[in-house]
């Protein structure tokens, strides 16, 4: 008994150790040009680092994201990653080793809300196992610029596990430590991403089945304040990023949307192939893809039939924490990504609590504890081997965009990221070709214009380059990038006051623009050839 007590104190190991073999694999990889240059190596807010840009970024929203504690965590690892590297350069090595980090605690952290459940510790070990190597998670695990997402997990479940155990058979009209400390987490976790929205309805439907005795208004007190602060990050992340009404479509298609999008989050946890960055799976590709109503009824239908039939009552938790994740992203709201899909692996980060309730309290339940878990077994490793291949899909950019061409056949941001990563290796006549598809894919997409023109500018065709850089600048006038890049070309063929127009407007449009700056200051500079005559 003794050693069986031991086992189980540290059974929470098992899932850690088993995540950290799968997703070890990403220590060797590198930086994906999916945003990870945006976020990090291209931030003028962080490189170069400095303390005023740090202030910049707990001051004034980035991009239309205002989520400083995640940027401090990436100025952190970057100087962490230049004190072990000795180079100027973020090191993704270390940003990666971060994010395991993270999701190892998220594990702890699963596998502690599920022992709250009255799991016992190998059934709660083999939902958390789940939880941490589930292909769905890879997303989130190896993508450094979703460490944002994972920091709002982590600090979204540390606040719901501060709320769970806090003492609210106390009489004391005052906050008690758990309480406020649940606060603090969430606030923290909203400043990571505004995904933790979901934190007060996670911990609202845990809440309600937990063992442990709770005040009914105490609890609505924490939780009100909670969505209110949830509400108001909402709001002010829809102010920050405005959706286009025509991507979004009209009201009465988003349930159709919605209905189809779960059923695909569902298919997935089942059987997660095809996996990738980009689905293409816009409101208007989902609304008009065959069956697409019928898919949402059933869905509606299924939904129903676990809420009112007796015996599907046990599938009413599982499905209840899997749901509640997922709104914000299954399209009854417009969100700024979209545009670009609407489902994405890592919205499903979060919502896979649910399965792993599924599977401890599966095994808990009479025989089926001993019956199942051989089964529960394979089906881990199964998981498990299709995570480990999916991470090493994310080694470089060439072989994540192929493989979301692979997987959907050609959307404007596959096709432009992929240009982009054949840009960076040389590959020119490659990157044009891929550019110009993307241009067919969305002859209305300015990016796709803007990266055709950086193709030509690099191979010194600089008419041609002009031409793209100003098909860019008339799809959107507003293009920082554009217009500087054609300011430098404007400058490259002599024309130097519309050089410097050119430039003067990127600063307008982003007066943080670095580069911009300095091309100015640079033209500035050079004596023009009249005044040394």
């Amino acid at each position: 008994m003794t050693i069986r007590r031991h086992l189980d104190r540290f059974s929470w190991l098992a899932p850690v150790a088993l995540m950290l073999l799968v997703f070890g694999g990403v220590l060797a990889h590198g930086w994906v040009n999916w945003d990870d240059p945006l976020h990090v190596l291209e931030n003028p807010r962080l490189v170069p680092l400095s303390w005023r840009g740090l202030g910049q970024l707990w001051i004034r929203p980035y991009r239309g994201l205002y989520v400083p504690v995640s940027y401090t965590a990436f100025a952190a690892e970057t100087l962490f990653g230049r004190a072990v590297s000795a180079t100027a350069a973020p090191a993704a090595a270390v940003f990666h080793g971060v994010s395991l980090l993270v999701h190892a605690g998220c594990v702890g952290l699963v596998f502690r809300l599920l022992g709250r459940l009255e799991a016992t510790p190998w059934a709660a070990a083999a939902g958390a196992a789940l939880f941490a190597i589930h292909p769905l998670q890879v997303e989130s695990v190896a993508w450094i610029s979703e460490q944002r997402g994972l920091l709002a997990a982590f600090f979204s479940l540390l606040a719901i596990e501060f709320f769970l155990r806090a003492d609210c058979s106390s009489q004391s009209p005052f906050p008690s430590r758990d309480e406020l400390a649940a606060s603090l987490c969430f606030t923290t976790a909203l400043l990571c991403k505004p995904s933790a929205v979901v934190a007060p309805a996670l911990a609202a439907v845990l809440a309600t089945v937990s063992p442990a005795p709770r005040r009914p208004r105490r609890s609505a007190v924490v939780l009100g304040l909670w969505c209110l602060l949830a509400v108001a990050t909402g709001w002010g992340t829809t102010a920050l990023q405005p959706v286009d009404s025509g991507v979004a479509g009209p009201w009465r298609l988003r349930p159709i949307v919605a209905g189809n999008a779960l059923a695909f989050y569902a298919g997935k946890v089942v059987l997660p192939r095809s996996l990738c960055i980009d689905y293409g799976l816009t409101p208007t590709a989902i609304a008009t893809a065959p069956h697409a109503l019928r898919k949402a009824i059933a869905v509606a239908v299924a939904l129903a039939a676990v809420a009112v039939v007796p015996k599907l009552r046990g599938c009413r938790l599982p499905l209840a924490i899997f749901v509640v994740p997922l709104l914000p992203v299954l399209g009854f709201v417009p969100f700024s990504f979209e545009g670009i899909s609407v489902v994405a692996d890592r919205y499903a980060y979060l919502a896979m609590l649910g399965p792993a309730v599924a599977v401890a309290k599966a095994l808990d339940t009479g025989r089926s504890r001993w019956r199942g878990r051989w089964v529960v077994a394979g089906a881990i490793a199964v998981l498990a081997a299709g995570a480990w291949f999916q991470t090493a899909v994310w080694r470089d950019s060439v072989a994540l965009a192929g493989r979301a061409l692979a997987v959907n056949g050609g959307t404007r941001g596959t096709l432009n990221n992929l240009g982009l990563a054949f840009l960076e290796r040389g590959r020119f006549a490659e990157a044009v070709t891929c550019f110009e598809d993307a241009i067919a894919c969305d002859p209305g997409y300015p990016r796709s214009r803007f990266n055709l023109g950086l193709a030509w500018h690099r191979t010194g065709r600089l008419a041609e380059a002009e031409q793209a850089y100003r098909e860019a600048l008339r799809l959107d006038t507003t293009y920082g990038l554009a217009r500087n890049n054609l300011g430098i070309v404007l400058g490259q063929t002599g024309r130097r006051d519309e050089a410097e127009r050119e430039f003067l407007n990127a600063l307008a449009i982003d007066p943080d623009h670095v580069d911009a700056a300095r091309n100015l200051a640079n033209l500035r500079a050079i004596e023009p050839a009249a005044d040394r005559e």
